[in-house]
């Protein structure tokens, strides 16, 4: 916000406790009560102005704190025999720690602060400068999945900074320049403690050390941009130039503990894990980009009812020169809108849009080339004999490394947009819309396995020369890939390439009521239908021969989504009801003026989950494993549908000469329904599913009650 000459501002609290909350589903302490629950948000802000008419400031800060308890859902029973399996271990090898039941204590803390300050000039503009910074602390961040015990949970720590600054200035009566630039610094400290090597039972529980999760970055972050506006008759020109520099240096430590994965809590028990693998080499990281774009745009009306938007923007992003990738977009739009009659509004629009390069996706590949970074990863008789002895990395000298590459060449990321709307207004207060929208995404990364040969159909007969020593039931007709590499000197090369692909379609009709006779609403449902071949840059296929059998539903498709609010001023009171004052009410009645009720009503189908085996029974070396159940389509089954109720209610009183005071309770799922956010989806290495299978293992909060306090003046 700016300010004014007029000095204002307001301060406030959020208060909740977890004993006026209603208990958090599929979760409880070991002795079956409600974990505890004590949150805090509280903050102010104050503006006005220095010189009147001239210096303008702003600020504000806020500040949150809470303490609570969460519990992971490993099953008790394999957690009992987990850690008897590692109690039995002998004390003289590195082991994972003792798996932690019922409920352990989190916190988190956040602080926020911002100002802004305006100078404006009689004949050169205005110029403002302003600063924001926050600090954020949270125990239980890092691989904090429902199947995590704690000993595989970590800590993260962000700092932000950023100063802005803009220059606006008027060029005559026709034309303006806005000239801005910023620079931010951000750290991320994700650390998790080491705990021996890091245990994974897929399905069933992740502990010891986190495989990832020891990190730390710097990100530093600089922008200059100058925009131009011109109007001519008709004609609205806007034309503009940006020239970004990003970097991102510090620590990534992932996988130096190693990982075991175990196929079940018997194969635990037994000292046999499936695979095992552990990354060494450097640990430094040094990721930088510029991009640079430019557009140009035309708003043209060339009568009252019309209006139609043309542009293009230019884009080029450079990368590290040893990439050797070449990032490069023009992008052409149209939009058009038109009443045709009184009553009627139709919009539409079409055009591309080059998505930005993720500096994550290439971190892995820079800190191979750069610090050496291998993974190395061995399976059966090799990974149990390590197990058994407590080997480190000397004992994997002889086995080649897998490395991580980036495609290099043209990347051209991008998503083909188009889009029609039509609105009409039934009443004074009253209208109604329906939209449509496609995108179709272009070019995105993925990544997949290059070193591997073509598969082969695994028999029982030919398991062994594929190097499968006891197929289960679920690698038994399915294409495996053999230890025979296209590069012998290495064993896998995950190659981050632009060769994903999206679609989306949505509809949506809405009925919207503006604020009028104390009340306003509005109502939306929506239809779409997302698909996609990778939902992410690291996701990887279960057959990086056959790409195309990827494409399905995206892991964010939600194929229906109604949401329903409104806003209700209780009608007691002289501003409601508009009686002479003689007519107002007397008494105890008078407590319910100034009430404003606020609920909202969202009703979603279920999310897409994919369903795995939970090993790598195809061979890639992918992890997490990607295999899935022979005949089972990727992201194919679904969560249960999901609906809430949250409900505001406010009263405040008004406080003389300009001032405001809002008391505000709020409940959040009011009728306490369970609304599951996550399954076990792995269906085991057999013909028939584990028991947990399907089992929810996260639902979405049970009704909490919030407490707020906000003064305005």
């Amino acid at each position: 916000k700016s300010g004014a000459n007029t000095r204002h501002g307001d301060g406030f609290l959020f208060a909740q406790s977890g004993a006026l909350n209603a208990r958090p589903k599929l979760e409880e302490t070991a002795g079956g009560g409600k974990p505890s629950l004590r949150r805090f948000r509280g903050g102010g802000a104050i503006g006005g102005s220095i010189v009147a008419n001239r210096t303008f400031y702003y600020a504000a800060g806020e500040r949150e704190a809470s303490s609570a308890e969460t519990a992971s859902r490993i099953d008790p029973l394999a957690a009992e025999i987990i850690n008897e399996a590692v109690a039995a271990r002998s004390s003289s090898v590195p082991r994972a720690p003792a798996l932690t039941t019922g409920a352990f204590p989190t916190d988190r803390t956040e602080t926020e602060g911002s100002a802004k300050f305006t100078q404006q000039f009689e004949r050169q503009g205005s110029v403002a400068g302003g600063m924001a910074a926050s600090h954020s602390r949270d125990s239980d961040s890092v691989n904090a999945g429902a199947l995590s015990d704690v000993s595989a949970r970590g800590r993260a720590f962000t700092r932000d900074v950023a100063l802005t600054t803009s220059w606006a200035k008027p060029i005559g009566s026709r034309m303006a320049n806005d000239l801005r630039g910023q620079v931010g610094f951000r750290r991320l400290d994700l650390h998790s403690p080491a705990h021996g090597p890091a245990v994974l039972i897929p399905g069933v529980a992740e502990f010891g050390s986190a495989y990832a999760g020891n990190n730390t970055h710097d990100h530093r972050y600089l922008e200059v941009g100058d925009t131009i506006a011109s109007s001519h008759g008709a004609h609205f020109m806007k034309a503009g130039v940006d020239v970004q520099h990003v970097a991102v240096t510090g620590v990534t430590d992932r996988g130096r503990n190693g990982l075991y994965v175990f196929p079940s809590v018997s194969a635990f028990a037994k000292g046999e894990p499936e695979s095992f693998r552990q990354t060494s080499g450097g640990t430094a990281t040094d990721v930088r980009l510029i991009r640079v774009s430019g557009f140009v745009q035309d708003r043209w009306t060339p009568r009252s009812a019309f209006t139609i938007d043309v542009g293009v923007r230019f884009e080029a992003s450079m990368l590290p020169a040893s990439l050797a990738i070449a990032s490069r977009a023009i992008s052409p739009r149209i939009g058009v809108a038109w009443s045709p009659a009184s009553l009627w509004l139709v919009r539409g629009g079409a055009g591309t849009f080059a998505d930005r390069l993720a500096l994550a996706a290439f971190e892995p590949a820079l800190m191979t080339e750069r610090q050496h970074a291998v993974e190395q990863i061995v399976t059966g008789p090799m990974a149990t004999d390590l197990y058994a002895r407590g080997a480190t990395s000397s004992s994997l000298l002889s086995v080649p490394g897998s490395i991580y590459t980036a495609a290099p060449g043209r990347w051209s990321p991008q998503s083909q947009q188009a889009s029609v709307g039509v609105e009409r207004q039934l009443t004074a207060n009253l209208t109604v819309s329906a939209n449509y929208l496609l995108v179709r995404g272009r070019n995105l990364a993925r990544t997949v396995n290059v070193n591997l040969l073509p598969p082969t159909i695994l028999t029982r007969e030919n398991a062994a020369s594929l190097g499968v020593e006891t197929p289960v039931p679920q690698q038994v007709g399915r294409l495996v890939f053999g230890a025979e590499r296209r590069d012998p000197s290495r064993d896998a090369i995950f190659d981050v390439q632009p060769t994903a692909s999206s679609r989306y379609h949505g509809a949506t009709l809405t009925l919207n009521r503006r604020l009028a006779q104390e009340i306003e609403w509005s109502a939306s449902y929506t239809w779409s239908h997302a698909s996609d071949d990778a939902s992410d840059f690291d996701e990887q296929p279960q057959d990086p021969y056959a790409l195309g059998d990827e494409w399905s539903d995206s892991r964010y498709d939600q194929r229906h989504r109604f949401v329903a609010s409104a806003l209700f001023d209780l009608p007691i009171g002289e501003e409601e009801a508009g009686r002479p004052r003689d007519t107002e009410p007397n008494g105890w009645v008078r407590i319910f003026r100034h009430i404003a009720v606020a609920p909202i009503v969202t009703i979603g189908s279920g999310h897409s989950v994919n369903v795995t085996v939970g090993a790598d029974a195809n061979r890639t070396r992918a992890i997490p494993p990607t295999a899935r159940p022979l005949d089972v389509e990727r992201n194919s089954w679904r969560l249960p549908a999901s609906a809430t109720l949250d409900l505001r209610i406010l009263k405040y009183f008004p406080i003389k000469p300009h001032g405001k005071l809002d008391l505000v309770i709020e409940a959040f799922n009011l009728l306490n329904r369970t609304n599951v956010t996550q399954a076990n989806t792995v269906f085991g290495p057999l013909s028939t599913p584990l028991g947990s299978f399907g089992h929810p293992l996260g639902a979405g909060p049970a009704r909490q009650l919030q407490f707020s306090i906000d003064f305005e003046f």
